[in-house]
């Protein structure tokens, strides 16, 4: 009940204030074409001239990996993280464990600390990914369970185990995306219920956000292959 209630406030009462903080596309940006037709899409790769670092902040299971894949594609510029994933890296995600201002946006689970060690101290820009909390931690339960992104468990083990991570991780839900949205400027935050819903429309927001110049991308590119191989 307690959850529910705090994913109303987030997605409904808070939507104004949250976007006050945050740069959203307007009307008078020039973006690239997303006309419906075959483009040439640059291969990913790790950029060769320093970044500024922009972190892609979610609590786990809220989408964070389908949405690297979505700016990858979006961008031609590979996506980085805080912490190592060989599966990830299998799958051809370049910048696992780079920091250094080769990606275009660093995979982070953790809480906003303006005095957090280095890199993560330089943060320029932040993207918060906001999902409904249930839903984010049954993919999180899942993942933990299963050993794979896209894995589920059994009833018995969810029977077994629900409630232990339940009272673990629940207050973190609200803790992470509370400590974003209150103390982090140059901040875009997505839900991801409208990322799933209106791609499009929030592939425009990113690009708006991100493009300062040092990336030559395009939205159609992340449309033509939205999925990715971890998309929940």
């Amino acid at each position: 009940m307690v959850l529910s209630i705090i994913w109303l406030v987030s997605y409904t009462e808070n939507t104004s204030r949250i976007n006050m903080k945050t740069r959203v596309a307007s009307s008078s940006v020039l973006l690239p074409s997303v006309a419906k037709k075959d483009i040439e899409c640059p291969k990913v790769s790790l950029s060769k001239k320093p970044l500024p670092l922009t972190v892609l902040v979610s609590f786990p299971g809220s989408g964070n990996t389908w949405t690297r894949h979505l700016l990858e594609q979006m961008t031609g510029v590979a996506t980085g993280s805080d912490d190592f994933d060989k599966n990830l890296e299998a799958r051809g995600f370049l910048g696992e464990r780079k920091m250094d201002g080769s990606t275009i946006a660093v995979k982070t689970h953790t809480l906003y600390k303006p005095q957090s060690r280095k890199p993560l101290r330089d943060i320029k820009r932040a993207i918060l990914i906001i999902r409904n909390p249930y839903n984010a931690m049954v993919a999180d339960f899942n993942r933990l369970h299963s050993k794979s992104h896209v894995g589920t468990v059994s009833l018995p083990i969810f029977i077994r185990d629900w409630k232990r991570y339940l009272s673990e991780w629940s207050h973190k839900w609200y803790s992470l995306n509370h400590s974003w949205i209150t103390q982090k400027d140059n901040l875009l935050v997505i839900f991801y219920e409208n990322l799933q819903k209106h791609l499009e429309q929030e592939l425009t927001r990113l690009y708006s956000f991100l493009d300062d110049g040092s990336f030559h991308g395009n939205i159609q590119c992340a449309l033509n292959i939205t999925e990715g191989n971890f998309h929940r």
